[in-house]
């Protein structure tokens, strides 16, 4: 008998897949279907067909040591983080725990996870603040 795979408090689950398009400056995508996330606590995080984001929520000084936001396991979590950057309508630190938490949901494992929400807590501030002035 197999024992009973321990369930993640941190899992929440993902609605939806990211479908993106390209755009012709060759930095940004755009995204073509609206992706949802439930966190563990219920709470429902949405990044809206028609978005245009950069990855920018992680410094891009950074992507050639810890990696770019558009492979590998989070990047549904980036394209939510990217979204409530640039809408700024929950706290920041709410949307960089959210990310944590699907970044896990999304196949992250804990310890690299970890060092993603570090690097947007450290590093993401300069972000926040010059898309706060573009939203006023």
């Amino acid at each position: 008998m197999k024992p009973k795979k321990k369930k993640n408090k941190h899992a929440g689950r993902f609605i939806g897949e990211v479908e993106t398009r390209w755009l012709s400056d060759h930095r940004r995508m755009l995204l073509i279907k609206t992706i949802h996330y439930r966190d563990p606590r219920g709470v429902l995080w949405t990044a809206k067909k028609g978005l245009i984001f950069d990855g920018g929520s992680k410094p891009k000084v950074l992507w050639s040591i810890a990696g770019s936001p558009f492979t590998g396991p989070g990047r549904r979590a980036y394209v939510l983080h990217d979204a409530y950057y640039q809408g700024q309508d929950r706290p920041r630190v709410e949307v960089d725990f959210m990310m944590w938490e699907a970044s896990i949901s999304d196949g992250m494992s804990k310890r690299q996870a970890h060092r993603e929400h570090f690097i947007v807590r450290r590093f993401g501030g300069a972000t926040w603040r010059s898309r706060k002035k573009k939203n006023k």
